[in-house]
């Protein structure tokens, strides 16, 4: 097929349908790398304006998984190579994910594993499950797992493993049930805290701070020497999720909490003052004002090349800590340091909790077999492996206390998991984390008040989910 501007059918359709036919006729085959944007316009000499529509509506349609810095690739869960499937099929976010979990699968089974990048993730599950063609087994950000459950898409476990749940799922977390039942199990945790330049601190003869007040006088000690603000921590929508997580943790440290099973308990003295201490830091020349600008890894990749001595954030970040570092995971101890989140003056050392956690669709075509390969990546041997690998938190708890003496990082991590906080559990996390983000960018950019955010943010969030308020300040 040829591209002609001049017929009365659209550009980008006609490069569609060119594409539509290149892979049916296998001239791509599932996980072959299209051509990129560049590459399209200038074989047919047209615009980029049509190529990118052509691109956007296939990857909306399932036909081509589009991902930062390795291009479009053609979904291998798309084609219908294999009418009588005979493989289970696995949907991860991220390709750290694909290798671990092909290791795992055990003899006589055989996996297709797919990574559609975090940022597509919940879209592709949502659409692959209206579309009748989920996959077997799914990795997903833990604060999903109400929302799919309550829509009737995940597989209660205890129905597929009795005996299995009954014996080992106690050791998992997080946990994840609904109305008494288990629907996912942690794949690895994550807690939010502080990260520390080790040289900085040791030449300046400082300590990692243990309360706000520390954090404050350590910052402005930092900022004051280096003339330049020296604590970094997303404060924007434009950081999406991390900002949440970020946010959550901070309110958590002040005894403050988003919601509880049956209110929305934002509004509260607690989360005014940890808004209030947000804007002090910044007034105060410690986080940076273009804070409210960065994007989801920026705070980690200022502190990992040294143009900051602090970063508020998740043991999430170390791989790419590490890598911006140029250092190797298991060194990034020696060189940036990870402590509790420092506590605010309401609160006790709390945190907040997160992760990725396995799950079953309820119309997965080989719902046992998922169980089967589910059952070995979750064995203690298993969740080692990928702590020692990634730096994370094991997704159970004998598993942390097994390899807390070798791990810097869970060694840190393990003393706070009991006290640590779930983000908000509700069937619209989403709509829920972006008025959070709102909230702390509308302080941070001077729109309002902290009273006012807080008391608007929590109206708004009480709308979405249909809790009702509870007001701790008058």
């Amino acid at each position: 097929m040829d591209l002609d501007a001049s017929k009365p059918i659209p550009l980008y359709f006609q490069v569609k349908t060119l594409l539509m036919e290149q892979i049916s006729s296998g001239a791509y085959l599932p996980g072959d790398q299209l051509p990129t944007e560049h590459e399209i316009c200038a074989k047919y000499g047209i615009s980029r304006t049509p190529v990118h529509r052509a691109l956007s509506e296939l990857a909306d349609e399932g036909v081509v998984i589009r991902q930062r810095r390795r291009g479009t690739v053609v979904n291998p869960h798309w084609l219908p190579s294999k009418p009588a499937q005979d493989d289970v099929k696995v949907v991860v976010a991220n390709r750290e994910w694909v290798e671990y979990i092909e290791q795992a699968v055990p003899k006589g089974l055989d996996a297709s594993v797919l990574a559609v990048g975090y940022p597509n993730l919940h879209r592709h599950i949502s659409r692959a499950v209206a579309e009748g063609v989920a996959p077997d087994l799914v990795l997903v950000d833990s604060v999903w797992v109400r929302e799919f459950t309550e829509a009737g898409i995940l597989w209660p476990l205890d129905e597929l493993a009795p005996a299995w749940i009954a014996a080992e799922y106690s050791d998992f977390l997080p946990r994840f049930e609904h109305m008494t039942r288990p629907y996912a199990v942690s794949a690895e945790a994550n807690v939010a805290g502080l990260w520390y330049r080790r040289a900085v601190f040791d030449s300046a003869g400082l300590e990692p701070p243990r309360t706000w007040d520390e954090l404050a006088d350590v910052g402005a000690r930092l900022a004051d020497s280096t003339r330049t603000p020296q604590l970094g921590m997303p404060l924007g929508i434009n950081a999406g999720e991390t900002t949440t997580y970020c946010l959550v943790g901070l309110l958590a440290a002040n005894g403050a909490s988003v919601t509880n099973e049956t209110h929305v308990t934002l509004d509260s003295e607690e989360t005014v003052e940890t808004l209030r201490f947000v804007a002090r830091m910044i007034a105060d020349g410690v986080i940076p004002v273009n804070a409210v600008t960065f994007d989801w890894n920026r705070a980690g990749e200022l502190l990992a090349t040294g143009r900051t001595s602090m970063s508020l954030g998740g043991t999430y970040e170390a791989p790419d800590i590490a890598d911006a570092a140029g250092v190797e995971l298991h060194e990034l101890d020696e060189h940036i340091g990870f402590a509790a989140l420092p506590r605010g003056p309401r609160g006790t050392g709390a945190t907040v909790i997160g992760g990725m956690a396995y799950a079953i669709p309820r119309q997965a075509n080989r719902p046992h077999d998922a169980i089967r390969l589910l059952r070995e990546l979750t064995e203690p041997e298993s969740v080692a492996r990928l702590a020692f690998a990634t730096g994370t938190l094991p997704g159970r708890r004998s598993v942390v206390e097994a390899v807390a003496d070798y791990l810097p990082l869970v060694r840190v991590t393990s003393e706070v998991i009991d006290s640590a906080q779930l983000r908000p559990e509700t069937i619209a996390y989403n709509r829920v984390s972006r008025q959070l983000q709102l909230m702390v960018e509308s302080v941070v950019m001077n729109r309002t008040t902290p009273e006012e955010a807080a008391s608007q943010t929590a109206g708004y969030i009480g709308a979405i989910t249909g809790l009702p308020l509870v007001a701790d300040h008058e």
